[in-house]
């Protein structure tokens, strides 16, 4: 029996009869992968056999160094063509002309051996059908795409075996594959490294134009990956890792499918570890994007621009997702729930990281409304750092719902800068943080937190809570009531401890700094705030000395303050007017302690 698939057809209802064909037809169905159809009362079961090949007789390359494909007295049976299966495992070079065919091409599939094929000139062409293209089986293959075109519409798998390796050079012309794009298959190692030209993978059906980057790595550092097909994956397999990184000014990697109102999927960690790096060039989404969909996965951004339909990291319980994004542009879409344009921890554990001590990412929206929501679900996890306005231009640009169930934190790293919040549409929470949970709102390393202001109602306002709960339970989040004020906004800031705007704290050690402007003409003013008792225990201050003080002008002034261990609340009345509070302790002369 010759490699391949092969048709067996059954009568309906019985084994009898059976009878086995070749599938001796190019047409899309049998480009789709191994299935059944009926067809004529009879079943076919089209079977796959992966350690043969369909129709194609090796004609094997015995020129021991470089040669002409076209010269037939190269190749032990005659030039690839129909019924010939191109193979290269001699460390030999094959240069390809106009039109050249083949039906499969196998380079370097005996250990310590090499084959390598080379398109240089732009009329070179090399059109492959049947079987797939296979670079490294257990040897090294090497196809180099210097100019020309090159089509395959069985796809291509770049290493195999633990000693396969397989290399794909591009630096101009165009590649088309339709079926299957692997990159370091099974347990080999693949690259592919494009400087130039197009590169594109297209479907041809349900479960066909699949791209994997399982065990090896992609570099687009010019020219454009384009993926119309089924979807799109970094790092899929339990122990291998996949990395792309797009660094060209000039490169565009397009993953989306005008013709297809779902899109291409993508998922980076999926099953593997998977890794993309954006340095600079530009990065097209049309669906949504799962950083940490069931394993653990990375976008690292210091440059360039990401335009994305929606992201999400940490999808599935086991995934875990960051999006590091240190400079450059990441576009998201409101879409039909506009809470989900990011997601930062859906049922897994994600972390979204903007800026850094050098720079920061601006977040912007396509359309006007798209939102946010940090810690999805109550089993997950989700924390969102960085800062976004150094007090000349605010970098985040989403004006939908915020959903906030998770950790948000400002970190200026050193520098007074803020994470601002403040165009966000409205702040929402959907479960409660419990007593023992570290979820809320922080400031860190000279940072400051900034919210939409909030509209008093009933006499009411709530700072980093949802206007309906009468008391606070996301840590440093604050519950104002006034006798008095029926309606103005209030406006909050929470603050670093280290941050400049923060008075001398003399013999105060603090835990937060809040600062409240933006409703006057009350007569009485009481505040509920959520203290935070894991920096409590980090400063090694007991929970039962915490006080709450507010700046005078000249000095931290202490007020009587109710604490509610219990319920890790510290309320104070009595106030006439807003300003500047701090929850901490007074220390006693002479102790020692370190500001964090």
């Amino acid at each position: 029996m010759k490699r391949g698939a092969y048709t067996i057809w059954l009568s309906a209802g019985t084994t009898r009869g059976m009878r086995i064909e070749e599938n001796s037809d190019h047409t899309e169905a049998t480009m789709k992968r191994a299935g059944q159809r009926w067809c004529g009362g009879l079943l076919a079961l089209v079977v796959a056999f992966p350690a043969f090949s369909v129709f194609a007789a090796n004609t094997i390359w015995n020129q021991a160094g470089t040669g002409n494909w076209s010269e037939g007295g190269n190749w032990s049976l005659g030039e690839p063509g129909p019924g010939l299966l191109a193979y290269i495992d001699n460390n030999g070079t094959a240069l390809c002309g106009a039109g050249e065919v083949s039906e499969g091409i196998t380079l370097g599939s005996s250990a310590n051996q090499n084959g390598t094929i080379r398109l240089d000139d732009a009329t070179d062409s090399l059109t492959n059908t049947v079987n797939l293209v296979s670079l490294g089986m257990t040897g090294t293959g090497t196809l180099v795409l210097v100019n020309g075109s090159f089509y395959s519409d069985k796809g291509m798998r770049l290493g195999y075996y633990a000693a396969g390796r397989g290399y794909f050079n591009q630096s101009n012309g165009t590649a088309i594959f339709y079926a299957d794009i692997n990159i370091g298959a099974s347990v080999g190692v693949g690259e592919v490294y494009q400087s130039g030209g197009r590169f594109e993978l297209r479907t041809a059906g349900v479960n066909n134009g699949r791209f994997f980057i399982r065990n090896g790595r992609y570099d687009l550092v010019g020219g454009s990956l384009v993926v119309t097909g089924y979807n799109f994956n970094i790092g899929t397999d339990i122990g291998q890792v996949g990395r792309l990184v797009v660094n060209g000014a000039a490169a565009v990697l397009d993953i989306r499918d005008a013709e297809n109102v779902n899109g291409v999927p993508v998922a980076i960690g999926n099953g593997g570890e998977g890794w993309l790096e954006v340095r600079q060039g530009t990065v097209y989404g049309d669906s949504g994007w799962l950083i940490g969909n069931s394993h653990t996965g990375r976008i690292v951004q210091t440059g360039g621009v990401m335009d994305l339909k929606t992201i999400t990291m940490g999808n599935n319980a086991a995934g875990v997702g960051t999006y590091e994004g240190r400079a450059g542009v990441l576009r998201v879409e409101k879409i039909v729930w506009p809470d989900r344009s990011i997601r930062v921890g859906a049922t897994g554990r994600g972390l979204f990281l903007m800026g850094d001590a050098d720079g920061t990412l601006s977040v912007e929206q396509k359309t006007a409304g798209a939102g946010m929501t940090v810690r999805v679900t109550a089993g997950s996890a989700g924390e969102c750092r960085g800062w976004s306005d150094n007090g000349i231009t605010n970098r985040f640009g989403l004006t939908g719902p915020l959903i906030q169930n998770g950790r948000m934190v400002a970190d200026g790293y050193g520098t007074d800068r803020t994470l601002n919040l403040t165009g966000m549409a409205s702040l929402a929470s959907t479960f409660t943080n419990g007593v023992a949970e570290s979820n809320g709102w922080f400031a860190v390393n000279r940072g400051k937190l900034m919210l939409p202001p909030v509209t008093v109602s009933a006499s009411a306002a709530n700072w980093g809570e949802p206007a309906a709960d009468t008391q606070p339970d996301m840590i440093n989040a604050v519950r104002w009531t006034f006798t008095g004020a029926t309606s103005g906004k209030l406006s909050g800031v929470l603050l670093a401890t280290d941050c400049a705007d923060v008075p001398g704290p003399g013999q105060l050690q603090m835990i937060s700094v809040h600062g409240f402007t933006g409703v006057s003409g009350f007569t009485s003013g009481a505040m509920t705030l959520r203290y935070d008792p894991f920096a409590a225990a980090a400063r090694g201050i007991a929970e039962t000395d915490l006080k709450c003080f507010r700046w005078s002008g000249s000095r931290w002034q202490y007020l009587e303050s109710m604490l509610d261990v219990d319920n890790k609340l510290i309320a104070v009345g009595g106030q006439t007017n807003l300003g500047t509070y701090a929850v901490g302790r007074v220390l006693n002369r002479g102790t020692v302690f370190a500001v964090q």
